[in-house]
């Protein structure tokens, strides 16, 4: 826009025109910008806007792919070749035999609400052709015939939109659903991006291949210059275990496999789950040879090997019902327990940098072999992790490849296995009579001890072996985001400086852990004032749902309190439980507007009535209930 604007200078003051162009970068280029010359009798220069393709209808294409002649077509190709076929060949078959069974056709991109339907349509007809019919002839009978289709049109448009809002919110209600849904909608600690403009060492993107190739760049993170030497060679006696592992697939494995899919978007290759399981018999067992010989060979096709990143907010929290409560319980009663003993207990939070997107290749590869995991599958993974490449996807353009030599395939399903090899040998580093807790890549270390000389010796050790194993792996952490904590009941004014890496880490009365706030003397408060505050926020996001009006059902509204709001304050509930009855009584507040939100019940409303025409159990009990089936769950004998 520099081209727009106009700075003029002389013996009157400094005249500065401006014009602010804040749209989207993609209307921008369907745009021509003119400077007029005149003014129409103003001292401002006017700016002439031109859009291209303004009122042209524009159309849309619709593909399909019909799945019996797909079925034909692959299993007859794959049937008549010959025994030569490679993984290349296969993707190249999937691919041509989907293009020559599909159809695509035109319509019209006129955009219709969700809810309108064939019959919609079919109304509208009717009335536009009995309107003109009704002008053509006018008469009583014509007019009243139209009137007639056009209240017939009206009823059932509101029928529509009420059934399907009905439904919306029914599927809304489920658990899974509105957790997303309701995620979205909360405004995160950083504030939403408002325009499509980066900027990016000092100058300003407004295209999304620049935006995406910028992205790119920050994500490019070059391996170490140290190799490994790594030994491959099958001269080591295997375990039975390993040995299972090196056993070619059998047809049970890939059936069972692909049951357990899921008909997701496919990756490069363009192969979904319903063009495999269109296949007959005899060609799976073609398709199972193929993988059977690149597991032989220890090849992994160049697909494999690609990653598409496509940039989101970090999400905060942890999904619902994959809650981490066993571990945070075992902190706890470890806590308990030292304070009991009259001892001090101090705590250290540890935050690796980028944990699982600094993953050393090799470092990685070297600890599988000492974990006794040889033959095929050692080298399987080695040319899994090799050569890897990556681009973005970023507002419908992708960036160009990038090299990818460093930290594991998030989205992978050997991600969680990768991981937990690299970080497993940490608790071998950590000195006798400290206690290590490792969850992902959150570390937590608890020291416990008689003395602070004693505790002071046992922590500078600790920090001592956990900087040393960082650098020797190659991974960095920031004691500015970590924290010391003392959970001690015998409380000492002066703290001993705890330093990392030459800087010293903050003390601090509360430390987070797994999604629970541990306060120094395990009140729990400042976790309760944060549940409070976040759980407000959702119930303010989940009213816009509700309305006298075109709201959703009563029973909906319940459904989606109780899978964000509600679940999120059954999270750490052993720990809450223990806390007095100020805090639950808090948390029973909340959950009392949830219900007078949810069915309209005024606020004069009794509690026991309210509790009685909702059928929802309290906070109290609701916490006891769900300490007993955590304690079923985890104290019961293994099977």
């Amino acid at each position: 826009m520099s081209q727009f604007t106009r700075f003029q200078t002389g013996h009157a003051p400094s005249l500065l025109d401006l014009s602010v162009f804040s749209a989207d970068a993609d209307i921008y280029n369907n745009i021509s910008l003119e400077i007029s010359h005149d003014t129409y009798d103003s001292d401002h220069c006017p700016i002439l806007i031109s859009l291209q393709n303004f009122g042209v209808r524009t159309t849309r294409t619709r593909q399909y792919i019909n799945w019996n002649c797909f079925s034909k077509k692959i299993n007859d190709n794959l049937g008549n070749s010959d025994q030569n076929l490679s993984i290349e060949m296969l993707s190249i078959q999937f691919q041509s035999n989907a293009a020559a069974s599909s159809s695509s056709y035109t319509i019209s991109a006129q955009n219709h609400s969700p809810w309108w339907d064939t019959r919609c349509s079919f109304l509208k007809a009717l009335k536009r052709k009995v309107l003109r019919k009704a002008k053509s002839y006018p008469s009583i009978a014509n007019w009243s015939h139209y009137k007639k289709i056009a209240a017939r049109l009206r009823k059932y448009i509101k029928h529509c939109t009420r059934s399907y809002w009905e439904r919306t919110c029914a599927e809304v209600a489920k658990s899974h659903q509105a957790f997303r849904i309701i995620k979205a909608m909360l405004n995160k600690d950083v504030s939403p991006c408002q325009s499509h403009l980066i900027l990016s060492s000092g100058m300003v993107l407004s295209s999304s291949t620049a935006q995406a190739n910028a992205i790119a760049t920050n994500l490019i993170k070059h391996a170490p210059t140290e190799r490994i030497p790594l030994d491959f060679s099958e001269n080591y006696p295997e375990s039975p275990a390993v040995q299972r592992l090196n056993q070619p697939f059998s047809m049970k494995e890939f059936n069972d496999a692909l049951s357990k899919t899921s008909n997701r978007s496919p990756g490069p290759d363009k192969i979904t789950k319903r063009m495999i399981t269109s296949l007959s018999d005899a060609n799976l067992y073609k398709v199972l040879g193929l993988l059977n010989d690149l597991w032989y060979s220890s090849s992994v096709p160049v697909d494999w090997r690609l990653a598409k990143i496509i940039p989101i907010l970090k999400p905060a929290g942890f999904l619902p019902y994959k809650g981490c409560d066993s571990l945070s319980s075992v902190l706890l009663n470890k806590i308990l327990t030292a304070r009991a003993r009259r001892n001090l207990v101090y705590g250290i939070s540890f935050d690796i940098q980028a944990a699982y997107d600094n993953v050393w290749h090799d470092g990685l590869l070297f600890k599988l072999l000492q974990s006794g995991i040889r033959g095929r599958i050692a080298l399987w993974f080695y040319h899994f992790l090799r050569d890897r490449k990556a681009f973005v996807s970023w507002r419908g353009t992708s960036s160009a490849f990038f090299r990818h030599d460093r930290g594991v395939p998030q989205g992978s399903v050997l991600f969680p296995i990768m991981s937990s090899v690299f970080m497993h040998d940490i608790l071998e580093v950590i000195p006798d009579g400290v206690q290590c807790f490792i969850y992902a890549d959150d570390i937590f270390i608890l020291v416990e001890a008689p003395t602070v000389p004693t505790v002071k010796n046992k922590i500078e050790a600790s920090v001592s072996k956990l900087e040393t194993w960082c650098k020797e792996w190659h991974l960095n952490i920031a004691p500015l985001k970590c924290k010391v904590i003392n959970f001690s009941t015998r409380i000492y004014p002066v703290n001993f400086p705890v330093c990392f890496s030459g800087e010293c880490i903050p003390w601090s009365n509360n430390v987070r852990f797994l999604g629970i706030i541990f306060s120094s003397n395990l009140s729990f408060r400042m976790h309760i004032d944060q549940l409070v505050i976040k759980t407000s926020k959702k119930l303010n996001a989940i009213k816009v749902l509700a309305s006298p009006r075109w709201g959703t059902k009563a029973v909906h509204l319940l459904r989606i309190c109780n899978a964000c709001i509600i679940q999120a304050l059954e999270f750490g509930a052993f720990a809450i439980g223990m806390n007095t009855k100020a805090g639950l009584s808090r948390l029973q507040t909340l959950q009392n507007n949830i219900l007078r939100f949810a069915f309209g019940i005024p606020r004069w409303t009794p509690i026991p009535v309210l509790h009685k025409i909702s059928n929802v159990t309290n906070i109290p009990l609701r916490f006891d209930n769900r300490n007993m089936s955590f304690s079923l769950n985890n104290f019961r004998p293994v099977k």
